[in-house]
Parts: structure tokens; sequence; C-alpha cells
């Protein structure tokens, strides 16, 4: 038997304004583990002694543009569609967070980016 592609979970059910506050948290934790990533390995990168030499300029841009979060997302739709995870919940939860970490990355930072 194939595996069904249709949508069996009513966001609606478990989605409240709490998790849009807590999505906002998320973010920010989002934006400090890149800057802290970045700065850990920035010896290395500026070093050269890993691809091209990185500016410190350079760096700024990639902790503020960094990844949009499509690969986060291709993987919460792989839970969404998993026949054996059976908790709708945790799903939509899932789904929720990637989705508004996705949109957030394109509507703020790569708005801003330049």
């Amino acid at each position: 038997a194939r595996p069904s592609l249709e949508l069996e979970v009513d966001f609606t059910d478990f989605i409240t304004a709490a998790d849009v506050g807590y999505a906002v948290v998320l973010y920010l934790w989002l934006l400090v583990a890149r800057v802290v990533t970045i700065g850990v390995f920035y010896p290395l990168f500026s070093s050269g002694r890993v691809g091209y030499p990185m500016h410190w300029k350079e760096a700024i841009v990639v902790v503020w543009a960094g990844l949009r979060g499509m690969v986060g997302l291709a993987m919460s739709l792989f839970i969404l569609f998993d026949p054996l995870i059976s908790s709708d919940e945790y799903k939509a939860h899932c789904v929720f967070y990637m989705a508004l970490m996705a949109f957030a990355t394109v509507l703020i930072n790569g708005s801003t980016a330049k």
C-alpha cells in the first residue's frame, strides 16, 4: 500500500497564541545560534585553511542572511506525513514552528540583507 499524502492534522486544535510567542523566542535563539556557530569557527574561516578566507563583514552577512529554513521545513513535512508518528499535536507543532522560522527568516532577514 502506498502512503497517503492527505493532511489529517487540524492545526487549529493544537496551536495557541502562546505558540506564537514561543516562535518569537525560537527565532531569537536561532539568531544566537548562528552568531555562536560563526563566532566559534571564524578563526578557521578567516585564516583560509578551510575554503577562501572570510572577512568579518562576510561573517556578519552569513549570520544575518543564513539559510532560510527550507531543509527544516521539508523535514517537518516528513514528520507530518509519517504514518509511524501518531501524535497529531507533535506533528502540528513541528510544522508550525518550522514554517514560522522559514517565513520569519525570509521576511525579516531576507528583506533586510543587502
